[in-house]
């Protein structure tokens, strides 16, 4: 049985285990860092068994903007993530849940970097349905890869939308 639920929420009171399948597109925004700015549209894919952890797999589309010298630019990415989501407190009306991951950006992105995420995300229940939404605040570090382009920290805040 593979229900389909946001952030893998399984029924806590089901006798018998299943996996859990959650599907979450979000947006982000982060502070300026060093003269940049990220912003970040993500697909994130949650699988779980019965309880509070899951797995989640991301792809990701990031636009860094940066401003150095008086000179505006930006560098797009695509990259790809994996970890743990962890839901600290769950109730019948929402529940907050701790995300961390580690990814890469792949192919021939503008900026080549190794990132670090961990984000605390608060998730209300959208009435009966097994759809919600979320707002996150998080950090990443960012472990540059590229020539010229140090490595940076971003503090964000997010929206997602649980399917």
């Amino acid at each position: 049985m593979l229900p389909m639920s946001g952030n893998a929420q399984c029924n806590p009171n089901a006798t018998t285990k299943y996996l859990c399948l959650g599907i979450e597109p979000n947006i982000g925004a982060s502070f300026g860092n060093k003269g940049m700015r990220m912003n970040n549209y993500a697909l994130d894919l949650y699988l779980g068994i019965q309880g509070r952890l899951n797995i989640v797999g991301s792809v990701e589309q990031t636009y860094n903007y940066y401003k150095m010298d008086d000179v505006k630019t930006y560098f797009s990415n695509t990259g790809l993530a994996g970890g743990l989501a962890y839901q600290f407190v769950k109730n019948a009306k929402s529940h907050w849940q701790m995300k961390a991951k580690m990814g890469s950006t792949i192919g021939h992105a503008d900026w080549k970097n190794t990132f670090y995420d961990v984000s605390v995300s608060f998730v209300p229940q959208i009435g009966k349905s097994s759809s919600n939404g979320s707002l996150s605040l998080g950090y990443r570090y960012a472990h540059s890869r590229t020539e010229d382009i140090g490595h940076h920290n971003f503090i964000y805040f997010a929206l997602g939308f649980g399917l």
